[in-house]
């Protein structure tokens, strides 16, 4: 947060209002202190596990791939179960492991014309469910993650992409929009079903060898045939994508990194009487919106 590229992205985000924007940089500290946040990469949380994620991967501009599979992710379990906050902190772990890769790649190269200082979301929703995923409940548990990434870490996704997307999701995503910013939502990109089409537009915003990580090795055959079939597409990058400089070296460097002693010092268990972000200014829109979102699935039903 200290480093000059993260502190423009609160710039940008205030419209170059220097006051606003070093309100929002004292707000952010002052939460970060009040949440532990600098500690929160070696906590022990109780449901991290049921809730799997991935941050090996890059896509073209180097930027790192954060990927997951909501089949994974009962939410309404969790906020049924009384562990909502456990989820939230497990949603700003994640963050703050982003925000650690990103100025990890930076060193890797400090003589890059071009700072990385966003992320590419992946989001397979296959397996999506209105119950598990679009209950009320679960959506003010993704309403508070959300409202804190934007707060506390603006702008920091540069491609936010969904796939396998049912018609459902549809509707939860013009819930979910009303709490992003507008770089978020420019990023915003949702595929169906179609593994082709779906698997083609990812590589647009994501190398062959590492989109392979992500859907599995019974993606290979499928990824060379796109490729082979575009090749204009496979070396336009190779000159201007930040991509291509990172070398083999800098690729098992990268996968270590979880393994180095920045995440693996002594645990510390979260506090539970910690109180999450409530974000009341977002709670009556929330709530029309729900409305709305019912409304509209029952209507299909008929």
């Amino acid at each position: 947060m200290r480093s000059d590229p993260f502190l423009i992205t609160y710039l940008r985000t205030s419209n170059l209002q220097l006051q606003e924007a070093s309100d929002m940089i004292l707000k952010t500290m002052k939460w970060r202190q009040d949440h532990r946040i600098d500690e929160i990469v070696n906590e022990v949380i109780p449901i991290e596990k049921e809730m799997p994620y991935d941050l090996r991967t890059v896509d073209w501009e180097g930027r790192p791939v954060y990927s997951m599979k909501i089949a994974e992710w009962d939410l309404r379990k969790y906020t049924l179960s009384g562990k909502a906050y456990d989820a939230h902190r497990v949603g700003m772990k994640i963050m703050e492991q982003v925000g650690n890769l990103i100025r990890h790649y930076a060193k890797l190269h400090p003589t890059n014309n071009h700072n990385i200082t966003k992320v590419t979301a992946l989001v397979d929703l296959n397996g999506y469910s209105w119950k598990l995923h679009a209950c009320p409940e679960c959506l003010r548990l993704s309403e508070n993650i959300l409202v804190d990434i934007e707060a506390h870490w603006p702008q920091i996704c540069a491609n936010f992409l969904f796939f396998n997307s049912p018609r459902i999701f549809e509707v939860t995503i013009t819930v979910l929009k009303a709490f992003m910013d507008y770089t978020m939502k420019n990023g915003l990109h949702t595929y169906g079903y179609d593994r082709e089409e779906y698997t083609r537009e990812l590589l647009k915003f994501i190398p062959p060898d590492e989109l392979e990580k992500i859907l599995g090795k019974n993606s290979a055959a499928l990824i060379n045939n796109l490729i082979s079939g575009h090749q204009e597409d496979k070396h336009k990058h190779t000159d201007q994508q930040r991509w291509k400089m990172f070398t083999k070296t800098d690729k098992i460097v990268a996968a270590d990194f979880f393994e180095t002693d920045v995440f693996n010092t002594e645990h510390k268990k979260p506090d539970q009487n910690a109180s999450i972000n409530g974000s009341k200014k977002y709670t009556a829109r929330l709530l029309a919106l729900t409305i709305s979102i019912f409304t509209m699935y029952s209507a299909s039903l008929l």
